[in-house]
């Protein structure tokens, strides 16, 4: 007891906040932690795809994805179409007859991507 009369408080352990003690259960729950590495390594994948297919010089083209062919039913003939050599944007000095894409890559002569002029 103390001099004044006032009894004494035990001492307790110290208080931890909300997270500190939500954190201690989680890392108790290995499946959980795995759960959380699966999100985080989607997440990480997600934002990488955002800034590699963003911006003016993007390191992937979404525009160059032939959807229309990735979407066929499995062993459907491809699509070819023959080309026309004299038509589509050429590099200058180019002695490539295969028209060029948008990103400056040429397709093969006998090939047309479905939707190409």
């Amino acid at each position: 007891m103390h001099p004044t009369g006032i009894p004494e408080e035990p001492a307790s352990a110290p208080r931890r906040t909300r997270f500190e003690e939500f954190w201690r259960l989680f890392r108790k729950n290995r499946l959980a932690l795995v759960g959380l590495a699966v999100f985080l390594l989607f997440f990480a994948t997600a934002v990488a795809g955002v800034f590699l297919t963003a911006g003016h010089r993007p390191v992937f083209d979404p525009a160059l994805v032939r959807l229309q062919e990735k979407l066929r039913p499995p062993l459907s003939p491809p699509l070819w179409r023959p080309c026309a050599p004299d038509r589509g944007p050429r590099r200058s000095g180019s002695t490539s007859s295969a028209p060029m894409t948008s990103a400056g890559t040429s397709l093969p002569a006998c090939f047309r991507a479905p939707g190409s002029p």
